[in-house]
């Protein structure tokens, strides 16, 4: 009868060890499908706050050039603030910001580290870009 006792007590706290390892593979799974989640959100803002950015630079830049000013206005200085502060309303940062005449290219990120997402958007009179 003893020996029936021992045996029975080898396996005691098996069942627990694995109950464990399931919660830790779930809680895993569950933080993988959320980092993919935030990843793609990231990539749809960046897209977002990318088109905005241009738009609002191009509107400045086409104002601008109607208006005739001259100096830092025309060299696009304006039309890239109107840009930032369009993709900052939309938790974007520009990082590269060009005018040339009433189109304006911008590319803008979204993030921060390795799950950075950015996107790049051109925007101006469709006659103006050929």
């Amino acid at each position: 009868m003893r020996l029936r006792a021992r045996a029975a007590t080898r396996d005691d706290g098996a069942a627990s060890v694995l109950m464990v390892g399931m919660v830790v593979a779930a809680v895993m799974v569950v933080a993988l499908v959320l980092t993919g989640a935030q990843a793609l959100q990231w990539r749809a803002d960046a897209r977002i706050g990318a088109d905005h950015a241009a738009l609002a630079g191009a509107t400045v830049a086409r104002e601008t050039s109607l208006s005739g000013a001259r100096g830092a206005q025309a060299e696009g200085e304006a039309p890239c603030d109107s840009a930032g502060h369009a993709a900052r309303a939309h938790g974007a940062a520009i990082v590269s910001c060009e005018v040339s005449g009433a189109i304006v290219r911008v590319t803008v990120t979204v993030g921060r580290g390795p799950a950075q997402a950015s996107a790049f958007s051109v925007a101006g009179p469709s006659r103006a870009r050929g």
